[in-house]
């Protein structure tokens, strides 16, 4: 997950880091609710990778 963020960040136009930032931030307090529940957790980052992904291949698609 952190090397498709890397990815992503990287590639932002102007503007983008932030938003993608927030978002980061609000995944990490969403994750925190979780606590030590592992079906929770599981949800979470399962979500989160899926959001990185649609991203990154959004990214992809543009630039072929």
């Amino acid at each position: 997950m952190d090397t498709m963020l890397g990815i992503l960040g990287s590639v932002q136009l102007m503007g983008g880091n932030g938003a993608m930032r927030d978002d980061q931030r609000a995944w990490l307090a969403n994750r925190r609710k979780c606590g030590a529940d592992p079906i929770c957790l599981k949800r979470t980052y399962d979500r989160r990778v899926g959001e990185l992904m649609t991203g990154y291949q959004t990214y992809a698609k543009a630039v072929r």
